[in-house]
């Protein structure tokens, strides 16, 4: 660690005035409190809104799955986004070839689909799943952005 920088980067509380005996004060052990929240992969086949859907996909490792369609894939989706159409017969071998240990972010058009695709990721033995309520329409109208 780098001198002078503390390793959770906290500024000390302000000092109590001496007692009037002269010893030194008692220092509280109990940690600082951030007002930045901290950043958590959300529980395991959550369905989260925009926001907390947003703010959970730079988590390191987060894989992006979209359920939709292909052809509603061309038409856009999320940054990043792997294609796994939940309603095409290869559905479930095409989850056999992924990782069950990483974490996973699953959206469709509306909500629906990607319900249906963390419940089955999850019967697979997926342990990291989660969902966009709304799906990439409420992605869309919160001003979300979208490739082609």
């Amino acid at each position: 660690m780098a001198a002078g920088l503390s390793a959770c980067a906290q500024t000390p509380a302000p000092s109590a005035p001496a007692p009037p005996d002269g010893s030194t004060p008692a220092r509280s052990s109990a940690p600082a409190i951030s007002s930045t929240p901290a950043r958590t992969t959300p529980a395991h086949g959550a369905h989260l809104d925009v926001a907390a859907f947003a703010q959970a996909l730079p988590a390191s490792g987060t894989v992006i799955v979209d359920v939709r369609t292909p052809q509603e894939f061309a038409e856009g989706h999320l940054q990043g986004a792997l294609l796994a159409d939940v309603s095409a017969p290869d559905f479930a071998s095409r989850l056999a070839g992924l990782d069950r240990s990483r974490t996973y972010a699953v959206y469709c058009r509306s909500g629906n689909r990607s319900r249906t695709a963390v419940d089955q990721m999850s019967a697979l033995g997926f342990t990291h799943v989660y969902g966009l309520d709304g799906g990439i329409n409420d992605w869309t109208a919160a001003g979300r952005p979208i490739t082609r």
